[in-house]
């Protein structure tokens, strides 16, 4: 399922929270921003024929093309000057609210670590570096899931890999093909999870939940 509007989540704890006791990690690629789009148009052909995030359960991608997208994940220029997602200025209300904040990336290089940081710090002034956590990996780590801290709250990633071995509380993802097919959703049946129409809807559910746990 698919949700198209804000939810209630069950507060985490008994007590009242205090916002800081409240962390959101925040996924980067295809997350935060749009990446697979331009990448798999320059392979000639959609992302939306992705039904698994490995691509290798994916017949509508040819092999050449599949080559072609993973040698453009692993170039820096793809990264370089990338946009944020609109919605992603509604995480300044949740900084403001003193949410810890997290945006945890893995990177196939340090030049590409590099150059997302560049971006994040221009378009995020107001995170502290330590709030960047870009990960350099191989494409096995990449595909290995994510190392979240201890009592994460939210954590918001595209990857059913990385749902699937996710240690927080509440686990939303922005719908895309590869988390809402078969393939998809039988890989992050062992965790609770949420699949959002959009990054909007997500930050809206969380912003709602927080505002509603710490009063």
């Amino acid at each position: 399922m698919v949700y198209n509007y804000v939810l209630d989540l069950p507060s985490p704890s008994k007590e009242k929270l205090h916002p800081e006791d409240i962390t959101a990690v925040f996924d980067l690629d295809d997350t935060l921003w749009d990446l697979s789009g331009p990448v798999f148009r320059k392979a000639g052909t959609s992302f939306g024929l992705a039904v698994d995030f490995a691509l290798r359960e994916s017949p509508e991608i040819t092999a050449v093309q599949r080559s072609r997208i993973i040698a453009l994940f692993g170039e820096v220029d793809t990264f370089k000057n990338i946009q944020l997602y609109p919605a992603v200025a509604q995480l300044k209300a949740l900084y403001d609210l003193g949410v810890n904040v997290i945006v945890k990336s893995n990177c196939l290089s340090q030049e590409i670590a590099d150059a997302k940081y560049d971006v994040l710090k221009r378009a995020l002034p107001y995170l502290d570096d330590r709030a960047f956590r870009l990960d350099v990996v191989d494409r096995g780590g990449a595909l290995a899931g994510k190392e979240l801290p201890e009592n994460t709250t939210f954590f918001v990633d595209d990857s059913p890999l990385n749902i699937a071995k996710s240690t927080a509380r509440y686990n939303l993802l922005p719908a895309l093909s590869w988390n809402v097919s078969e393939h998809g959703m039988s890989s992050m049946r062992a965790k609770t999870f949420y699949i959002m129409r959009d990054l909007d809807v997500i930050l809206q559910t969380i912003l709602r939940n927080v505002l509603t746990w710490v009063r």
